[in-house]
């Protein structure tokens, strides 16, 4: 009988603990300044972070306790899930569902570097049809310097400029 009920309150006590670190993870959230959190979605190529005002706002919603946001953004209307019990906030745009996701922004230059961050993958081989096709979308206007659409642009060219990366049309 000693036994059981020593495991009961160390059972107890850990459920304590968790609700503490729960209430520590969200007074630390609640402090932090709306300015620093930048709200993202994702995208086919990565993650791109919404304007200072629309993460303003949804993040404004989250902490007024609001489950959904409904955005406009140019003619498009998203309904985001900011709130969801047991999963990933999401929005939702003409039937197509994207993951949501807060960023805590760093305090100073280090904040805003961070949010400038890029992400480039060079393609695996740039080798005979497939490298002039592969060309033809990225000087065709399918792309743009950033590398929006297919993640290549400007970091593709300097590779291939500064012999990084090899390209090889003719066999």
């Amino acid at each position: 009988e000693k036994s059981i009920g020593k495991e009961v309150e160390e059972v107890e006590e850990g459920e304590k603990e968790e609700k503490k670190k729960e209430r520590n993870v969200v007074a630390e959230e609640a402090a932090q300044p709306i300015e620093r959190i930048r709200w993202l979605h994702e995208t086919p190529n990565g993650w791109e972070v919404y304007s200072p005002e629309i993460s303003r706002e949804l993040e404004a919603a989250r902490r007024a306790g609001k489950a959904e946001h409904t955005l406009r953004i140019g003619e498009d209307t998203y309904i985001c899930r900011i709130k969801v019990d047991g999963g990933e906030p999401s929005q939702e745009c003409n039937d197509e569902s994207r993951r949501l996701r807060r960023h805590f922004m760093k305090e100073g230059l280090m904040g805003q570097w961070e949010m400038m961050s890029v992400k480039y993958q060079p393609p695996m081989s740039l080798y005979g049809e497939g490298a002039l096709k592969m060309f033809q979308n990225v000087w065709g206007g399918a792309e743009n310097s950033m590398g929006r659409q297919l993640g290549l642009g400007f970091l593709l060219v300097y590779s291939l400029l500064q012999g990084q990366k090899r390209c090889k049309v003719v066999t």
